[in-house]
């Protein structure tokens, strides 16, 4: 997700060739689609907000709670 924030970061500052441009279009929209697929599924925090870390089922829906100390 950060490597897709950069891209896409970089590319807006500047003058980029038309190709350049293009290519850190697409990370942006790769990484703004995948923020809307992990709040979709089943790893959103319904109570507290936010994103679990990580799941515990093979298919990411079920996330890891995790009592921190």
């Amino acid at each position: 997700m950060v490597i897709l924030a950069r891209i896409a970061a970089q590319v807006s500052q500047g003058d980029v060739p038309d190709k350049v441009r293009e290519e850190g279009d697409h990370a942006a929209v790769m990484g703004m689609d995948m923020l809307r697929a992990l709040w979709k599924g089943g790893v959103r925090d319904w109570v507290g907000g936010g994103v679990a870390r990580y799941s515990v089922d093979e298919f990411f829906r079920l996330p890891h709670f995790e009592k921190m100390l």
